[in-house]
């Protein structure tokens, strides 16, 4: 005999509506996300950081950049560290295993190494989003409170979402990384 085979479960017919996923609505309502790497420089998906490397890249601001990068708040944990994806960068517990957001955008809590570290560069579109808020993660006290709670605490459309695909576009970062891609590539021919 199968072990399992002896439970029966009760059924029990219940009627309860399915939770209902929060309503994507214009695409302010949902966090943009930005910083997800592939791990390989040629995959058709995404992009592999060195070929966004650029050591001039806004090195006037970049300090801002990153020290905005590193005051989000949490927005999910994973259960594993993450990887970073030059082989001489640093550990899994500094990488981080969380996201973190602004309540606009959503990154990877390790991404400000890369933009210290690496010279990474991310998109013109963050940088002016950040510029607009002096380079200040939470400019409004009164909606977000103390910065380092958990975001869900704090935003109403946190709460309600169940799910990273519901809360998170990542069509802003995929087109972004598409098109870096094929910049990268074509410098890349021409060498």
């Amino acid at each position: 005999m199968i072990p399992w085979r002896w439970f029966q479960p009760v059924k029990v017919a219940v009627d309860v509506q399915a939770p209902t996923p929060l309503e994507a609505g214009p695409c302010e309502a949902r966090l943009k996300c930005v910083g997800y790497w592939s791990e390989k420089l040629d995959d058709d998906y995404l992009i592999h950081p060195a070929r966004l490397i650029d050591h001039r890249w806004h090195k006037e601001e970049r300090a801002k950049i990153v020290t905005y990068l590193r005051n989000g708040i949490v927005f999910t944990s994973s259960l594993g560290w993450a990887q970073c994806r030059f082989p001489d960068g640093p550990s899994g517990p500094e990488m981080g295993c969380r996201d973190l957001t602004d309540g606009v955008w959503v990154w990877p809590e390790g991404l400000w190494i890369y933009v210290s570290h690496y010279g990474v560069r991310l998109p013109e579109e963050l940088v002016e989003h950040m510029r607009l808020r002096g380079f200040d993660a939470f400019p409004d006290e009164d909606r977000w409170g103390v910065a380092g709670c958990e975001a869900r605490e704090k935003d109403e459309r946190l709460r309600k979402a169940p799910s990273w695909t519901t809360m998170v576009d990542s069509e802003f970062w995929k087109e972004w990384t598409r098109k870096e891609r094929h910049r990268a590539e074509a410098e890349e021919a021409k060498q």
